[in-house]
């Protein structure tokens, strides 16, 4: 077919959308006997740590590998979606891509949401690897039309369909939001001015990140209370 894609190539891209997920658990692992949660959520560091020689620490050097991970992704995702462009209908797009998509956000999104205990560090490299796959997805996806247009179909209107489909995009970019939040006031703000609904991030998949991103105390708590009076209400 046009283009080059076939299921082997989707099969092997969702092999290395799962290998993020593995990506962060070793980044998780990693960090767990040098970091703790704070009462707040982890504050963004200026500084790289360094190991004892002076170098980049281990942590580091599997963060920048990772960092590679993602971009050979989004470089799969350019490749798949030249077939796409070539051989679908604007509807089919959308939903091929959505799917595509979907699949990879959502393995990684479980993956975060399935973590005890993040500490700021572990935060930070997280949202570095994940924080291109997240912003620039769709775009690789049209690369190879960008500008363009899909039988009639505005190119812009195109990339917001997908959006518009794909909800474990949104759902991951929320989480990111939440793990890049540098206080519990600006996580409740998220929360009470809409922001994480609209990227479908759950009440419960923020009291997720809320008990693993924070140690218990009175403001936890208080957040937690507000957020599950606030969907009863």
């Amino acid at each position: 077919g046009g283009g080059g894609w076939d299921e082997r190539g989707m099969s092997g891209l969702m092999g290395s959308g799962y290998n993020i997920s593995n990506n962060i658990n070793s980044i998780t692992n990693a960090n767990s006997n040098t970091n703790s949660k704070t009462n707040t959520p982890n504050h963004q560091s200026n500084s790289i740590p360094k190991g004892n020689n002076g170098g980049l620490s281990n942590v580091n050097r599997r963060a920048m590998a990772y960092r590679r991970t993602t971009l050979q992704i989004l470089h799969s995702f350019g490749r798949l979606g030249k077939g796409f462009c070539e051989l679908l209908a604007p509807q089919d797009l959308v939903t091929a891509a959505a799917d595509l998509i979907g699949a990879v956000c959502t393995a990684v999104v479980n993956d975060v949401l399935g973590k005890s205990d993040l500490a700021a560090e572990e935060c930070e490299e997280i949202v570095s690897v994940i924080s291109p796959l997240a912003a620039d997805c769709v775009g690789k996806i049209l690369a190879s039309k960008a500008g363009q247009r899909f039988s009639g179909m505005p190119y812009r209107a195109v990339h917001a369909a997908i959006l518009a489909a794909c909800a474990p995009l949104r759902r991951l970019r929320g989480v990111l939001l939440v793990l890049q939040a540098d206080s519990l006031r600006t996580v409740e703000a998220l929360w009470s001015g809409g922001t994480l609904e609209a990227h479908d991030v759950s009440v419960y998949d923020l009291e997720n990140l809320i008990l693993t991103l924070c140690d218990d105390s009175p403001a936890r708590q208080a957040l937690l209370t507000k957020i599950f009076k606030d969907i009863q209400t």
